[in-house]
């Protein structure tokens, strides 16, 4: 019986240290990762992509139209509806957020203030030189055009696209995804988006999507924490506002933009559902239908003045 005891306790403490050994390897694999982000000497995003920049479309004297991109991406992503703007006579501005179209690490240096600082800048070069100036933000560029349009109630109108608000717990696995950002910070500095990640739903369009494949926490808890101080200013909004998103959207809650809609206190404002489109809905299937509503309305207050 003695003999039978210490085989079971020694079987248990060779599967535990099997099993410790395994965590430290795993660990020791993700630390090695990790250094070699932070060390790395690749090109960045936008000197081997061209379309990852900033750029501008001039066109009008009077009225110019402010694109921000979304969380570890380019500009890229909002071509599409500023080529539709700039078509109807608008001069467009694709700006590029801090610590984006580099290298991941470069990212991890970033914070909600450094973006919207970058933000402000832009809107006040634009507005020096124009006469009306119209926002539209996606992802994290929809919550920036938000904090934006409640501090500055000059801006002639905003749109929001899928406005980074509440993250979804599709791809984390747990009701509050943003608890467990902010917990994981000092054990999982990284995260490392797998093939399961999809947030757009045209292959082709995925294939072309220029963005960061590993991405810090530490930037995504100050974008979680920049959401939750701007849901107490959302009151202050009085802008026309066009809000778009979709139920399908694997990364951010839509209840957010509900929440957004239900908040703001513009008179003139809708919500505008599309059926067909994942998260990245400027490059998604519906980005036909989403730039003619955002033509439509951005026309229809230009007629006003």
């Amino acid at each position: 019986m003695a003999r039978l005891f210490l085989f079971h306790k020694n079987f248990f403490l060779f599967i535990f240290a099997a099993f410790l050994i395994f965590l430290i390897t795993l660990y020791l694999i993700y630390s090695v990762k990790i250094w070699r982000i932070r060390h790395s000497n690749a090109p960045n995003l936008k000197d081997i992509y061209p379309e990852a920049n900033p750029f501008l479309f001039e066109a009008s004297e009077n009225t110019a139209v402010l694109l921000i991109h979304g969380f570890s991406s380019t500009p890229r992503e909002m071509v599409y509806i500023a080529k539709s703007l700039h078509k109807q006579g608008f001069t467009v501005r694709g700006m590029l957020l801090p610590g984006h179209a580099l290298r991941p690490a470069d990212l991890e240096h970033s914070d909600s203030s450094m973006w919207y600082t970058a933000v402000l800048e832009e809107y006040s070069a634009l507005r020096n030189r124009y006469k009306r100036v119209y926002i539209v933000g996606f992802s994290l560029g929809g919550l920036l055009s938000l904090k934006l349009s409640a501090e500055h109630d000059d801006i002639a109108g905003l749109t929001a696209i899928a406005p980074f608000f509440r993250l979804s717990s599709h791809h984390f696995y747990v009701k509050q995804p943003g608890t467990l950002v902010k917990f994981s910070i000092p054990f999982v500095p990284y995260v490392w988006k797998s093939e399961a990640y999809v947030n757009i739903n045209d292959p082709v369009e995925r294939n072309k999507h220029i963005c960061y494949d590993a991405v810090s926490t530490k930037p995504l808890h100050s974008m979680l924490d920049m959401a939750q101080a701007i849901s107490t200013t959302l009151s202050s909004i009085h802008q026309p506002a066009l809000l778009i998103h979709t139920k399908e959207d694997k990364v951010v809650c839509s209840t957010g933009t509900e929440f957004i809609y239900n908040s703001i206190s513009s008179k003139d404002k809708e919500i505008m559902w599309v059926t067909r489109s994942n998260h990245v809905i400027p490059v998604d299937y519906d980005k036909d239908i989403i730039c003619e509503k955002i033509v439509s309305f951005i026309n229809r207050l230009e007629r006003n003045y």
